[in-house]
């Protein structure tokens, strides 16, 4: 039958063999697979799949969670909201089956911890298990969107865990070798917890499909020499990667792809970037610059966008041997084309980044005529457009050039401000889970409201000793920090880790 399957499907079934393997551990309830981040999307499609009648349908019922996690009580309503959404969108399907849709389940009426939402679980089971078949297990599948506190996180889960789930009731979770997400969870021994590494590259993957799917024409056979530069990209080497381009270069050529000839010329240099190969990195970029200033002679529609990809990438080599002049000259340049695109948003980013090699070349007037660029790039945007680009961090970039001790005291309150958030956040849980037996959803409500509370309030504190820093420091820089208030907030220094961000060395004793 494996070799009936196309190359998705073959790695979905060996997902389905891991999940049998786990499945077949009694005292197991939690599988974590870790996979590179270019499979991740891949375990979705596992958990999507077993909707379908396939030969990787493992007959179990997979629901899906991808809600956001802030704190414990917030993912716990959460989660039993979808839960009740679930169950009401199924109701069709059910009807149709001769089977009730009376499940009278009210998220509201039980507290929002994870034992509460254990329970609902259980009663949504008992309700379904007519719709399952003989012996089918439930899975949940936790896949949040975001995680403001990996430690929360891995005590609600652990919570989950000790409320004694059946064995017919499993957790799936899936996260990236790279960067791991929830290694917390994982920290000490336990029986309950598996993890599987399943090795599944999606670039390998999408270059094997596309192999196997042939095709006829240029765009075909382009595709698949394309391809075979991008699987070198993460495994080989810069020489590799050269060597696999020439021939999609060449065929580019002769179509008179001048994009496409941009787009390989940017991965080699890259590459070459990336193994410290400078010198090289800076003859391929202007090599592509040539190649997208002709899709610009060209009036292609993504023209402008493929010279500013040059132009930062060029940067970037200059940045990494510490010329600041040809850097700032790309950016300078970078700048001008996001204007002539009308892309306010990394024309900030250039003005920006121009004003920091102006400021560490000891350019001091240079740094501040281009944060003044910014500052007008900035006040002509929607005050709702304004947060998603990097104009917070340019305007506290012209303060810390001013006055540099004063803006490492506002990142330590910042770090402080952190610390606190983070106490709030464990009396919290460690409140909810004393109430976990109890039956009163408000006196749940009580423990989130004195967590808003206590958040607020450390806030509050942490704003008062940043204003205060500010308001004893230079005039100048007074003036910048007026400005990001102006457009940002009265709140924007606390509000914006990435703007300020806490420092990394952990600060001790009070607020400084």
């Amino acid at each position: 039958m494996g070799a009936d399957l196309n190359p998705v499907e073959r790695r979905l079934m060996q997902l389905a063999d891991q999940w049998q393997a786990f499945r077949a551990m009694p005292q197991a309830r939690l599988l974590m697979w870790q996979l590179p981040e270019s499979g991740l999307r891949l375990a979705e499609c596992f958990v999507e799949a077993q909707k379908l009648e396939l030969p990787y349908a493992t007959g179990d019922v997979f629901l899906l969670f991808k809600q956001p996690f802030v704190h414990g009580l917030q993912y716990g309503r959460a989660l039993k909201q979808a839960l009740r959404g679930i169950y009401d969108a199924s109701a069709d399907e059910l009807r149709a089956q001769g089977m009730a849709t009376d499940w009278p389940y009210d998220p509201a009426a039980t507290p929002d911890t994870a034992a509460w939402f254990a329970e609902a679980l259980r009663s949504f089971g008992s309700r379904h298990h007519q719709a399952m078949a003989p012996g089918a297990q439930l899975c949940i599948v936790l896949m949040p969107t975001a995680v403001a506190h990996a430690a929360s996180f891995a005590r609600w889960v652990r919570e989950l865990l000790d409320v004694g789930l059946p064995q017919r009731l499993r957790v799936l979770m899936a996260d990236a070798q790279e960067v791991p997400r929830f290694a917390a969870l994982l920290a000490a021994a336990d029986d309950r917890v598996q993890v599987q590494r399943i090795d599944i590259d999606g670039l390998a993957l999408a270059q094997e499909t596309f192999a196997q799917e042939g095709g006829v024409g240029p765009a075909a056979v382009f595709r698949n020499l394309m391809m075979g530069v991008v699987a070198l990209l993460a495994h080989g080497g810069a020489d590799q990667v050269k060597a696999k381009a020439v021939d999609a270069l060449q065929f580019a050529r002769q179509q008179g792809w001048a994009d496409q000839e941009v787009a390989l010329r940017v991965m080699v240099a890259g590459a070459l970037l990336k193994e410290g190969r400078h010198a090289e990195a800076v003859t391929v970029y202007r090599a592509a610059r040539q190649a997208a200033d002709d899709t610009v002679a060209a009036r292609h529609p993504c023209g402008h966008k493929l010279v500013l990809q040059t132009c930062f990438g060029e940067a970037a080599v200059h940045l990494a041997t510490g010329d600041d002049a040809q850097a700032m000259r790309c950016y300078d340049e970078a700048a001008q084309v996001a204007q002539h695109d009308a892309n306010p948003i990394l024309a900030i980013e250039a003005f920006r980044m121009a004003a920091f090699c102006a400021a560490r070349a000891g350019d001091r007037p240079g740094a501040q005529e281009r944060g003044h660029c910014v500052l007008q790039l900035g006040q002509a945007l929607k005050p709702e457009a304004r947060g998603l680009t990097t104009l917070a961090v340019a305007l506290v970039d012209q303060m810390r050039w001013i006055d540099p001790p004063r803006v490492q005291a506002m990142q330590q309150a910042k770090r402080w401000l952190q610390q606190q958030l983070e106490q709030v956040r464990e009396r919290a849980d460690a409140l909810a889970l004393a109430l976990t037996d109890c039956r009163r959803p408000d006196a749940l409500a009580q423990v989130e409201g004195l967590r808003a509370t206590q958040a607020e309030a450390a806030a509050a504190a942490a704003r008062q000793q940043i204003d205060g820093l500010v308001s004893q420091g230079p005039a100048p820089m007074q003036q910048w920090a007026a400005h990001g208030r102006r457009l940002l907030g009265e709140a924007w220094l606390v509000d914006s880790d990435l703007a300020l961000p806490p420092p990394f060395e952990p600060s001790t004793g009070p607020l400084p």
